[in-house]
């Protein structure tokens, strides 16, 4: 049963996936309002990512409903974690970005205005969230050429104004062309350490990246661990290949592929490598990464990702 929440703020990225989330704000609203008929609804338009933090640090909703993309639910976590338990907001997002990995993990339609009915069959959960030096994420981690994929997405998406899975594809046929290489990393991880030259090193909280991507299938963002994918020894051709087969989590059986589930791993790299967290870039040569469990309250439909 959906908690009676009293207040609840919509939190609207309006230039999200192109202008859809200011298109459909109101609709989204009227669907709320649907099913939340007894609480109270304020609309607030985001002005940039530190009104989005300030908000997630200040507000007083019982509930957040993101109606935007994954780089505003990335910015408002950044808050909302480091907010005690009993003063946390729940939040739920409404799909209207380039990618929106994170509402497929919570199990909503991402189609706005039908996610929004959906919360109807919503469910509370204490879910999970990665740490990576000072930075929280909720869906993603990585570095290499997958983040150089998502790092030339948000290039592309400014350019073209396209979104989802043509979008990322896009953006992965120019990364692999443009900037293929694989980077020297070490590994410490499980009270072993290892030396790999990696193309692809993926750490995740949820299943998907870049529009849908299954690069870790057995993800779960309640079970209090992280799943890493290792590529290595993958040269130019054959990483389109691969790209086809991490779409549909089929990169497993595939030669130079190692996967991973641990709670805490260090990295370190000789040199800048490209990087990205939840679909923002980072710079750094060493990096200390974690898993929070149950540090955020969020609504989802319970799913094979929500257990």
């Amino acid at each position: 049963m959906l908690p009676d929440y009293r207040s609840i703020a919509l939190l609207v990225h309006a230039g999200a996936g192109s202008g859809l989330g200011g298109r459909v704000a109101a609709q989204v609203a009227q669907g709320i309002h649907a099913v939340f008929a007894d609480a109270k609804l304020e609309i607030i338009e985001t002005r940039s990512k530190e009104h989005i933090k300030e908000f997630g640090r200040t507000t007083e909703a019982d509930l957040i409903v993101c109606l935007s993309g994954d780089g505003s639910l990335h910015d408002i976590a950044q808050s909302l974690v480091r907010r005690a338990e009993g003063e946390r907001p729940t939040l739920v997002p409404i799909p209207a970005g380039s990618g929106n990995d994170y509402a497929r993990t919570l199990g909503l339609p991402l189609d706005p205005l039908k996610a929004a009915v959906a919360l109807a069959e919503c469910r509370p959960f204490k879910v999970d969230v990665g740490c990576v030096n000072s930075t929280f994420f909720l869906e993603t981690l990585s570095f290499g050429m997958d983040a150089a994929v998502a790092i030339k997405t948000e290039e592309l998406r400014l350019a073209t104004k396209a979104r989802g899975f043509l979008l990322y594809t896009h953006a992965a046929i120019d990364a692999i062309i443009h900037d293929f290489a694989a980077h020297k990393a070490t590994v410490r991880m499980d009270d072993r350490e290892f030396s790999c030259d990696t193309i692809i090193f993926a750490v995740q909280n949820g299943p998907t990246y870049g529009g849908g991507y299954q690069v870790a299938p057995h993800a779960s963002i309640v079970d209090g661990m992280l799943d890493v994918y290792i590529i290595t020894g993958v040269n130019r051709p054959a990483a389109i290949y691969y790209l086809t087969q991490i779409k549909t989590g089929k990169h497993e059986r595939l030669k130079g592929v190692s996967y991973h589930k641990t709670s805490h791993l260090q990295l370190e790299f000789a040199e800048q490598v490209p990087a990205q967290c939840d679909g923002e870039q980072l710079l750094g040569l060493t990096f200390d990464i974690s898993v929070l469990p149950g540090a955020l309250d969020v609504l989802a439909v319970p799913s094979a990702y929500v257990r």
